[in-house]
């Protein structure tokens, strides 16, 4: 009776034949969820839409609604080092 519960293991065995896998499992697919998002989205913050326009001499991407006229690289870098200006260890 107890093989047919799934009881005849441990604790331990049953944690992590059991759920600890279906939690293994879900966190994968959510992290890669979250990082395909993020490399495939707008590089505009708070935009969401997927960007198929790169600028020029970086690796970032720019939706066609967003920007209608994609900015140039100099922009970029400009925003980025004002951003990471204010965080010590970046830029």
């Amino acid at each position: 009776m107890f093989r047919v519960l799934g009881l005849d293991g441990g604790p331990f065995y049953n944690f992590f034949s059991g759920l600890f896998g279906v939690l293994v499992i879900t966190g994968g697919l959510l992290a890669n969820t979250w990082v395909n998002a993020r490399r495939h989205n707008c590089h505009q913050p708070g935009c969401w839409r997927v960007g198929r326009l790169p600028v020029q001499g970086t690796a970032y991407v720019v939706c066609h609604r967003h920007h209608p006229s994609p900015p140039t690289e100099k922009t970029i870098r400009e925003r980025y080092h004002l951003y990471a200006g204010q965080r010590p260890g970046r830029g």
